[in-house]
């Protein structure tokens, strides 16, 4: 595991604040069937010159405590942009699929 990987993405509590106000303006209109909140996921390092290629494991670990706060406040999907490798694009998207969390995904090459 490399020493990107060991610890998981710390995760601003303000974030989580993000997605229970984009929900309540939502609900505040007549019209909030029709929109969803979505939960967007970065890559593990730059995007465009990726440092370290890590293993879906290590990936899925990473990016858990984001993609875990996205289930937890009922996020309608996440996606992630600008994922270099596949071993990045494997882990979060098993980790979205094991948390019941619909997923998108845009690779970069």
């Amino acid at each position: 595991m490399g020493p990107q990987a060991r610890t998981r993405r710390p995760w601003n509590p303000g974030y989580r604040r993000a997605i229970q106000f984009a929900r309540n303006l939502r609900n505040a209109h007549s019209w909030r069937d029709h929109i969803l909140i979505e939960g967007v996921l970065g890559p593990a390092g730059d995007g465009y010159a990726p440092e370290q290629l890590l293993s879906p494991a290590d990936a899925a670990h990473l990016h858990s405590a984001q993609l875990e706060t996205f289930a937890e406040e009922g996020v309608d999907i996440a996606s992630a942009f600008t994922i270099t490798h596949p071993g990045e694009a494997i882990g979060v998207v098993n980790c979205a699929r094991g948390l019941g969390l619909p997923f998108a995904l845009l690779t970069c090459p």
